[in-house]
């Protein structure tokens, strides 16, 4: 940031840059540092003040910055928010002001009375060519407020570099995906002749963020309760739900308009090889030539010998009597059956997955498993849920502040990189194919909320870093955490985007397919959690997530970027971490109809001195995207992201805020 010459003191709205000709506001600079100045009213103490616009005025041409009415503490009722304009102090008009432009610092502003429009302050700058104003991204990320700390308190510093030289895994196709309940499937697709059209639109959305379709298994729990019957007659009264071709039209017109890579579960527990070579045969025949991908043989066996009451039924498969004492050496046997079964009449075979365990006790007998399956195509599915939510009555811990802390993101993820050791399984076929906030179906106040779209983007960066292929995050139709819902009203099909949608969101556009990831090394972090991309076109992502209800102020520094340079910044917003509602990415929501709604508020912001700065308020993510270098300056470089320490005395957003 310049200095004033005149003082020796950083500028709070240097003028006259050299490189574009800038104008900017140092966010994280001290307000209350010219005590030898009488304190002015320019900055509002309680309330946010918005850009409302930037036009150029006047003769000569000027800058004028138009922002809300606000009003002082003690001012009299005629004179609260009448129109004011700022201009500088005649009486400290610096005479070695830099050249070609002023230097202002907050104390050298004041107030005066003259016309302006209705509800706005208007600030002005002396600049007769001044074409830019760079508010910063401390601005920009906060919808047009100026970011300080509230009155006496600093923000928490954290400081971070981004070594794009040592850009690591790459993000896999199709690496975001969802798990659906079987039963869920109509629910949530509809018929055939006319699949959900706004569901298949957020597919699409995420389609285009992630740069490939999201994966779906249709599974869990569920999976061992389904069987193949076209004749629509159970096999077994403990079959709830039988598949005939209606189900796998539906699918087709699913795959026909999302593409999407498929993986069947099939029920092991029923214990008839025969009856799943039926329905992988009839699948390959119904679906779109290469869409189903896998098949997954069982689910959660480790739980057939323990069926579990919980708040949304029994956890387990139906209760067959030979499963009474069903072991590992029971479950290898029945999976090797059904392995070479469908190697035997399935053509081409699909890839074979085991696994998908509820528990640990299990994980030890998966290396022999897949070792005996060495002719086929074989794979590994996990399942990772942070909170666990089964048992009936309070669940302690499983609470909003429980899903944002570390245990539930990184932790979690610390949790899917040892399963992938004690099972031997290789990371490149190995897939989190039930991954959601909490067990059973989530629990409401706490799976519906933001805090799981914070949550979600988390984890998913870490689970990249662990090198599994992808992660699937489950769902059936009214769980808690569902991060959609289908609903019918007054004949019209409608889709609800709940928040965890978003948080997806936000993490297929910061990691597209075939992006690399950036290693972070973060230092003093306070609770900040960053995670960077870089893609061939040596475009830069970072994510920025800030999960505790103080506000924290980040500065990117990219060597090599002039000033001017823009960068664009988009926010995820609630009105708080228990939040159902009021969600926006990038200043849009989805309406009931799967679109995005609004304007795209993806605000440029203009380098000063090298330097983009954002600032992060309690529970909310940014993601920053910087722009890839010119042709020949491609190369290795480091970015460095620092967030430092913004002390002001006036304050337009709280230094914390009640956790709900």
């Amino acid at each position: 940031m310049p200095l004033d010459r005149h003082r020796g003191q950083r500028c709070d709205l240097p003028a006259g840059e050299r490189d574009g000709d800038l104008i900017g506001l140092d966010p994280v600079d001290r307000a209350d540092r010219d005590r030898d100045l009488p304190s002015s009213p320019e900055v509002a103490v309680t309330q946010p003040m918005r850009v409302e616009s930037v036009a150029a005025i006047g003769s000569p041409s000027v800058l004028e910055v138009r922002l809300p009415r606000t009003r002082r503490r003690g001012q009299d009722d005629d004179r609260r928010g009448s129109p004011q304009r700022l201009t500088r102090r005649k009486d400290d008009v610096s005479p070695r002001a830099r050249p070609g432009g002023a230097c202002w610092r907050h104390g050298q502003l004041r107030r005066v009375h003259r016309p302006s429009p209705p509800g706005f302050h208007v600030m002005r700058t002396a600049r007769p060519t001044a074409a830019i104003l760079a508010t910063s991204l401390a601005l920009a990320a906060t919808g047009g407020r100026w970011v300080t700390a509230a009155r006496g308190g600093p923000l928490p510093v954290a400081d971070a570099t981004v070594a794009v030289a040592r850009a690591g895994r790459v993000v896999p196709r199709s690496f975001l995906g969802f798990s659906v309940e079987y039963p869920s499937v109509s629910a949530y697709f509809g018929s055939a002749a006319t699949p959900t059209p706004g569901l298949i639109r957020l597919l699409r959305t995420l389609d285009r963020a992630q740069h490939g379709p999201p994966a779906l298994r249709i599974g869990g729990n569920s999976a061992d309760a389904t069987a193949w019957e076209p004749t629509g007659v159970r096999p077994a009264p403990q079959i709830r739900t039988a598949l005939g071709p209606a189900f796998l039209m539906r699918l087709r017109a699913v795959e026909a308009r999302v593409h999407a890579p498929l993986a069947l579960a099939l029920d092991l527990a029923l214990q008839q090889p025969a009856d799943a070579v039926a329905f992988a045969r009839a699948a390959q025949t119904a679906l779109p030539p290469g869409s189903l991908q896998s098949l997954e043989i069982g689910n959660e066996p480790d739980f057939y010998a323990r069926r579990q009451p919980t708040p949304r039924g029994v956890l387990g498969p139906p209760r067959f009597p030979r499963l009474r004492h069903y072991g590992t050496a029971q479950y290898t046997a029945g999976a090797l059956r059904y392995a070479a079964a469908l190697r035997a009449g399935v053509r081409p075979l699909p890839r074979l997955v085991v696994g998908s365990l509820a528990g640990t006790a299990w994980e030890p007998a998966i290396p022999g498993l897949l070792h005996r399956m060495s002719a086929v195509r074989s794979g590994v599915a996990l399942h990772a849920y942070p909170l666990y939510g089964c048992h009936a009555g309070p669940r302690r811990g499983v609470s909003v502040a429980g899903l944002l802390a570390p245990a539930a993101s990184s932790g979690l993820a610390q949790r899917v990189d040892r399963m992938l050791r004690v099972e031997h399984a290789t990371p490149s076929t190995t897939r989190v194919t039930e991954l959601n906030s909490v067990t059973c179906g989530g629990l409401g106040g706490v799976s519906d909320t933001f805090a799981s779209a914070l949550w979600s983007a988390a984890t998913l960066f870490d689970l990249v870093s662990t090198g599994v292929a992808g992660a699937d995050i489950h769902t059936s139709a009214g769980a808690p955490y569902a991060p959609f819902a289908v609903t019918h009203r007054n004949g019209r099909i409608q889709v609800q985007a709940r928040p965890l949608f978003y948080g997806l969101l936000l993490f297929a556009r910061a990691a597209p397919a075939g992006s690399r990831v950036v290693p972070v090394a973060v230092r003093s972090a306070a609770g900040l959690e960053l995670w960077s991309t870089v893609d061939a076109r040596r475009i830069v992502r970072i994510v920025a997530i800030n999960p505790s209800t103080t506000a924290r102020v980040v500065s990117v520094a990219a060597p090599g970027v002039s000033s001017g340079t823009v960068a664009s910044i988009s926010m995820l917003r609630a009105p708080g971490p228990a939040a159902r509602s009021g969600v926006s990415l990038g200043g849009q929501a989805i309406g009931p109809d799967g679109r995005l709604h609004g304007p795209v508020r993806s605000l440029r912001v203009v380098a000063l001195r090298g330097r983009y700065r954002v600032a992060l308020p309690g529970d909310s993510a940014a993601l920053v995207t910087l722009p890839g270098p010119p042709a020949a300056a491609a190369g290795p470089g480091v970015l460095k992201a620092s967030a430092r320490r913004a002390v002001a005395a006036r304050s337009t957003l709280p230094a914390t805020r009640p956790r709900a």
